[in-house]
């Protein structure tokens, strides 16, 4: 079944499961993205860097109006990929952690999209004193542990997500970084996600969800 229309101005955020069954699609994976997969260290890794992928060129190849082992990607300097072939100005952003995946589609707006579970994580104060300016520093370090986690996760998917946007590195923070908006979600229960893009996206109420149909 093809995605709804996609407009200038419009934000499609699709939502993927990366677990067991998703190894039922076979679209191919180019020779670079079977490098990247191998240079994983952990087996379960790797097989959710393959499906992630495979399902990224499913759902793409259905805008493109191609087969997904058509589809060729360009990556910028930091790794950022982007539709290389066929010439089109879809623009994308992949995010996953465990088992869930995000894919941000827009149309002309270069986007960027992140996703984190809300966890404990002992290094996280020491992770905000090296990425975060010092307004946010100062709200954090206000909170004890119980509450620190869920701002801290908003925070820090919505750097990733800025700096995925312009496809830079998370210590190359810069004026062009942080002036972008950055629009925080939950996906689902005890996960955090951010979406952010160079033009201004559409207000949540606008947004389109979507789930990717492997029956």
């Amino acid at each position: 079944m093809p995605p709804p229309p996609l407009h200038g101005g419009d934000l499609h955020i699709w939502k993927l499961d990366l677990s067991e069954h998703g190894n039922t699609i076979h679209p191919p994976l180019s020779s670079d993205e079977t490098r990247r997969a191998e240079k994983l260290r952990s087996e379960d890794q790797k097989k959710r860097f393959v499906v992630a992928r495979k399902e990224m060129r499913q759902i793409l190849a259905a805008y493109l109006e191609c087969k997904p082992a058509d589809i060729s990607f360009a990556y910028g300097k930091k790794g950022k990929p982007a539709i290389k072939f066929p010439e089109s100005d879809i623009q994308f952003n992949i995010t996953h952690s465990g088992d869930l995946g995000l894919l941000a589609v827009t149309r002309g707006n270069p986007v960027g999209i992140d996703l984190e579970p809300v966890v404990q994580r002992k290094n996280a104060r020491h992770i905000a004193q090296r990425v975060f300016d010092q307004a946010v520093l100062d709200e954090l370090d206000q909170l004890e542990d119980e509450h620190f986690f869920s701002p801290f996760f908003q925070y820090w998917t919505s750097l990733e997500s800025r700096i995925k946007a312009i496809g830079v590195g998370v210590f190359d923070y810069a004026s062009s970084v942080s002036a972008l908006e950055a629009h925080n979600f939950e996906p689902q229960s005890g996960w955090m996600a951010s979406v952010s893009a160079l033009s201004p996206l559409p207000e949540k109420t606008k947004w389109v969800m979507l789930y990717l149909d492997l029956s």
